[in-house]
């Protein structure tokens, strides 16, 4: 047993492997207008070679009972199997069957961000997306996401948090989770939670730009970048790691967000294949870029 949301997928794919007609009950639970629980499970099971239980089915049965008389019209049952709206309720059924998973979930997608925003180049998330895609397919399974957590040891134990982890990188759109459940996320998918290039984002962007510039001025107005550099690199190396520079630039903009200046630094050492910010990467984005 798993998710509501992952058992329609499972059932919408049997049963347009089973007829051409799929979304027509009468090929998979016969020309009876009325069905109960017994008959969906046998349907299932039977026509379409669905491995479920009775408890799914018990689960889906009470979402298409839409109006809790305890036995559906087949009618119904087409309509409501392909609908939007079964996705959405079915989304909103997960929620509550683990409560937990919500935090869990949300506190996945920070962690898992943060490790994935370091691999991106720039603008490009494809070294993103190829960490996530184990199998090198072109697109990331429910599973994949779930093997990649627990290899970066985040903590993402149950189906129910999986599905969470899915519906916010899919920015809660039903629609497309139902597809990433489907068929699998795919580079845009990742590119665009990664890297949304919000209004919000590129203006958090801009704001830290002149706040570089700002504590970088000495005598006489001079921007000195070098100055600034300098008080980062500690150690004095010449270089700094991509965190140091998160550090730095939060503490002169606190209210962004760490996805915020992580996709920012990744866009100053955009042009090293290091993992390292030298000072020349730095001077180049804050002495000619403008905010």
């Amino acid at each position: 047993s798993g998710t509501l949301c992952s058992l329609i997928i499972a059932v919408r794919a049997a049963l347009t492997e089973f007829s051409e007609k799929p979304s027509c009950t009468r090929h998979w639970l016969g020309p009876s207008q009325r069905v109960d629980r017994a008959r969906l499970l046998e349907g299932l099971r039977t026509s379409c070679n669905l491995q479920v239980s009775t408890s799914d089915v018990d689960v889906l049965f009470r979402l298409l009972d839409a109006d809790s008389i305890d036995i559906l019209n087949r009618d119904d049952i087409d309509s409501m199997l392909w609908s939007p709206r079964a996705f959405r309720l079915a989304i909103a059924v997960d929620e509550e069957t683990d409560p937990d998973a919500r935090d869990q979930s949300s506190n996945a997608e920070a962690s898992l961000r943060d490790h994935l925003l370091l691999k991106c180049r720039g603008r490009d998330a494809r070294p993103a997306f190829q960490a996530l895609d184990h199998n090198q397919s072109g697109s990331v399974t429910v599973n994949e996401l779930i093997n990649t957590c627990a290899d970066l040891s985040i903590d993402l134990d149950s189906p129910w948090a999986a599905q969470g982890l899915m519906l916010r990188i899919a920015n809660g759109r039903a629609s497309v989770l139902a597809r990433m459940l489907s068929t699998g996320m795919n580079l845009s998918d990742i590119s665009s939670w990664l890297l949304p290039g919000s209004p919000r984002t590129k203006n958090v962007h801009s704001q830290i730009f002149r706040k570089v510039r700002d504590s970088a001025r000495g005598g006489g107005g001079v921007v000195e970048l070098e100055r600034l550099f300098c008080r980062i690199d500690a150690a004095g190396r010449g270089s700094v790691s991509k965190n140091q520079l998160i550090r730095a630039l939060a503490a002169l903009q606190p209210e962004a967000t760490v996805g915020q200046i992580k996709a920012l630094v990744n866009q100053i050492g955009a042009s090293s294949a290091r993992e390292r910010i030298s000072f020349d990467d730095f001077r180049a984005y804050f002495q000619h870029r403008r905010g």
